[in-house]
């Protein structure tokens, strides 16, 4: 479950609101913009970074099964 407000990135194009969390590497929202894939991995290893026990549980399970299909 996100947090509430949820988490955004930093950008001066963005019209999401919510909480500002810093990125693991600056050019995150720039990239993810154009690749869902990118964005939701990235959106899970913030929840990593940050999130709170449950919601870390779930985003470990989630970031494994994208990563599992990627693997050749």
């Amino acid at each position: 479950m996100a947090p509430s407000p949820g988490w955004v990135w930093e950008d001066s194009t963005g019209e999401g609101e919510g909480e500002f969390i810093q990125p693991f590497h600056q050019s995150v929202a720039f990239a993810s913009k154009s690749d869902k894939w990118l964005y939701e991995v990235c959106s899970l290893i913030d929840v990593l970074r940050g999130g709170k026990p449950r919601e870390l549980s779930i985003a470990k399970e989630m970031l494994e099964k994208k990563l599992e299909n990627v693997r050749t």
